[in-house]
């Protein structure tokens, strides 16, 4: 959650202007679908882990979890951030799946990369490396795809600017 919600305020701070109003809500629908998607993970794996069909401890049991949670995360945060981009017209609706797969990716080479090293217990204190490695991460990743997005739409806008003045100039 810690990538997530550091990547997601990053990205709506660089897009706010590309966005405007609905810059807003990027944050808020990406934070409420990882909620809903947790809330539909849990009623998935409880069962599936009190029947004992999968150990989230074995090998090829958790690889079986992880990419069940990501194929659902995946979808319902790329379902909010294409409702969003889907408001404006100069934004690209395929950011958002783009978005989401670069999320997912980043996520699952940061946590193979550290496997070893992650804490996932033990308090605020013997946890600081594993958070803090998920919040660089997260913010680097906001930082380069939000940023991504926005020399894209600058682009396309001076795109336009130059069409309008070719137009405006054969007019005249």
């Amino acid at each position: 959650m810690a990538f997530y919600v550091t990547m997601l305020p990053v990205q709506e701070w660089i897009l706010e202007f590309r966005l405007g109003y609905l810059g807003r809500y990027w944050s808020l629908i990406s934070v409420a679908g990882l909620f809903i998607g947790f809330l539909l993970c849990a009623l998935i794996f409880v069962p599936l882990i009190i029947n004992m069909t999968l150990d989230p401890f074995k090998f090829p049991d958790h690889l079986v979890m992880s990419a069940i949670a990501a194929v659902i995360f995946g979808a319902i945060l790329w379902l909010g951030q294409w409702l969003v981009l889907r408001q404006t017209e100069i934004t690209p609706r395929i950011f958002a799946f783009i978005n989401t797969v670069v999320g997912i990716f980043v996520f699952s080479v940061l946590v193979w990369f550290n496997q070893k090293s992650l804490e996932w217990s033990g308090g605020p204190i013997r946890g600081w490396k594993t958070g803090l490695i998920f919040l660089v991460g997260g913010t680097c990743t906001g930082a380069a795809t939000g940023k991504a997005l926005d020399f894209y739409c600058w682009r396309i806008e001076q795109r336009l600017i130059r069409i309008e003045k070719e137009r405006v100039d054969q007019e005249t």
